[in-house]
This record gives structure tokens, C-alpha cells and sequence, in this order.
């Protein structure tokens, strides 16, 4: 909505606090100088909102209103509507059928698809986080926090996400600690990188995790004896990856030929 919206956002909440406060008034104890500070308050919520285009109207029985441009009504509907759904997600925590957070996230307007807070929102409340990542707009799979929270929850979601967080080593890590499958779709710079590796090796599950990790990572790893013996530990295929030189090493034969 732009730092202009919600501040007009923040003047209409504060407004209607503070008319609820004078109207308390008549049956609370409030000092004078509590009510001058309110009505001070108010003064200067109305002001602007004036700047912004804002007009006072009279009615019939003399009483001054404040008449908000379209704009002004607008900008508090939509922040008024991201709230729902924001509160619709967090209720939605958990549930697997059409009200679970990604089924939230699906119905709500484009506007509020490319909203960052409510996509964290929506990543956060669910347990998988998966299809989403299919219906996120461009820019917000290339910001780095979203990158972030789409790999803690699925792993493999490294894969959707933008080249430029495939070679970020942050993302990657967090990656292959959700699931060491990931590497797969880590840069070529970062297959490369030991303490990728390892990591993914480390954090190798069974499902949807491919075999063999070993053929994802770099020619001088491949010749790592402590990245070789990990890896054929993990699963035995890896073995066939290992360099020539490791293939023939006696340490590296026994824990390929263990049963």
C-alpha cells in the first residue's frame, strides 16, 4: 500500500479510537487534560487526513463530519481486507481441507497474492508450503526472506525459487537441512562447497530425497575420502561416484562392499 496508505490507514484507526474515547467520556473520569490531549489527537488526525484531499461536511443537524476521498476509503478497505486474511490464515493453521492456508492464499486478489506479509503468513501457518510456490508472483521469489521460508518448510522447494538464491549459500543451507535432495538444484558453485555437502549428506531422507548425492557434487569433493565414506555410508550406490583414486581405496572398498 505504500508508506502514504498505511499512514492514513494508522490516522483512521487513531481517529476511531479517539472518538471512542470522547464519547467515553460522558461516563468515564477522564482529567481535562486527558480529554485535551485526545481531542488535540484528533485534531491533527483530522488535519492529515485534509491534506490528503479529505473535506468536513455538516448534516442537517449541524453535526461536522469528515468526508474521505475514494482513495482514502479504498486504501482502508484493502488494509481492512489483508487483516481478514491474514486472520483467515492464522485461524486456518493445521487444517487440511479447503480452509487450510494455501486454499486462503489461492482465493484472495492478485494484490494481496503479491502482499509479503501475507505470503510469509501463509508459508509459516502451513505444515508443507508446497503449492504455493507455483502461484507466487515473480518479484516475491526474489526476495531472500521468502526464499527463506519457502526451503525450511520443503526443501526441494530450492527448485522454484531464483537462480540468484540457488547460489546463495544462507538459502542452500536451509535447503538441504529440510532435505538433502536439494542439492540437486544448489549452483554448480555450490555443490562444490564442503560444508554444503556434508551438510546435505548429513541430512539425507528417504523420501522424495534421490539416491546417490555424490553425483551432484564437484569433481574435487567426489575425491574427498571424508565426503566419500559420508556419502556411501548414507547409501552405497554413492560409491560409484567417488574418484578413481577413492574407488580403489581400501577404506572406501570396505564400506562399499558392506551388506
Amino acid at each position: 500500500y505504500g508508506r502514504g496508505g498505511y499512514c492514513i490507514y494508522k490516522i483512521i484507526k487513531l481517529i476511531n479510537k479517539n472518538m471512542k474515547k470522547l464519547s467515553e467520556g460522558f461516563n468515564k473520569n477522564y482529567s481535562l487534560e486527558e480529554k485535551a490531549g485526545i481531542e488535540e489527537s484528533r485534531t491533527i488526525s483530522d488535519a492529515e487526513l485534509l491534506r490528503g484531499g479529505a473535506k468536513y461536511k455538516i448534516d442537517k443537524n449541524g453535526q461536522k463530519s469528515l468526508e474521505l476521498t475514494k482513495e482514502q476509503i479504498k486504501i482502508i478497505r484493502d488494509k481492512e481486507d489483508k487483516e481478514t486474511v491474514l486472520d483467515e490464515i492464522k485461524r486456518a493453521k493445521g487444517k487440511e481441507n479447503e480452509h487450510d492456508p494455501c486454499n486462503s492464499y489461492n482465493r484472495i486478489s492478485s494484490e494481496l497474492k503479491a502482499d509479503k506479509e501475507v505470503v510469509l503468513e501463509v508459508l509459516k501457518n502451513n505444515s508443507i508450503a508446497f503449492s504455493i510456490t507455483f502461484n507466487i508472483p515473480q518479484e516475491l521469489k526474489n526476495d531472500k526472506d521468502i526464499a527463506l521460508a519457502v526451503v525450511k518448510k520443503f526443501g526441494l522447494n530450492l527448485s522454484n525459487v531464483s537462480p540468484e538464491f540457488r547460489n546463495n549459500k544462507e538459502v542452500v543451507l536451509a535447503a538441504v537441512k529440510n532435505n538433502g535432495g536439494a542439492l540437486q538444484y544448489a549452483s554448480a558453485e555450490l555443490c562444490a562447497d564442503r560444508d554444503v555437502v556434508l551438510t546435505a549428506l548429513r541430512f539425507r531422507e528417504e523420501y522424495n530425497n534421490p539416491k546417490s548425492l555424490l553425483r551432484y557434487v564437484s569433481p574435487e569433493l567426489q575425491a574427498d575420502k571424508e565426503i566419500v565414506l559420508t556419502a556411501i555410508y548414507q547409501d552405497i550406490y554413492n560409491s560409484k561416484y567417488a574418484s578413481p583414486e577413492l574407488r580403489a581405496d581400501k577404506e572406501v572398498r570396505k564400506a562399499a562392499d558392506r551388506e
